[in-house]
């Protein structure tokens, strides 16, 4: 769980969501999958508007299908722009 707050002056809508590298070890990498939703459990999507001084509850869930696999140096980049 974390939060998204924009501390700026505008409303800031997301661009884009990266999930990035992992660096995945074992079998089956392939059933790895995330989920980034709102503490509401509402999906965050792109287009999504933060509106300035304001904060969002977020929660990113990493899951996987199977056993034997180990998910180092994760990287996730949320990118905001002016709405």
């Amino acid at each position: 769980k974390f939060k998204v707050k924009n501390t700026g002056a505008v409303d800031a809508v997301l661009k884009s969501i990266n999930y990035g590298r992992s660096l995945c070890n074992g079998n089956n990498c392939e059933n790895v999958s995330y989920k980034l939703t709102y503490a509401d459990g509402r999906d965050v999507l792109e287009g999504d508007v933060v509106n300035y001084g304001t904060y969002m509850d977020m929660r990113l869930v990493i899951s996987y299908e199977g056993t034997g696999v180990n998910i180092d140096d994760f990287d996730f980049i949320m990118l905001y722009e002016q709405a």
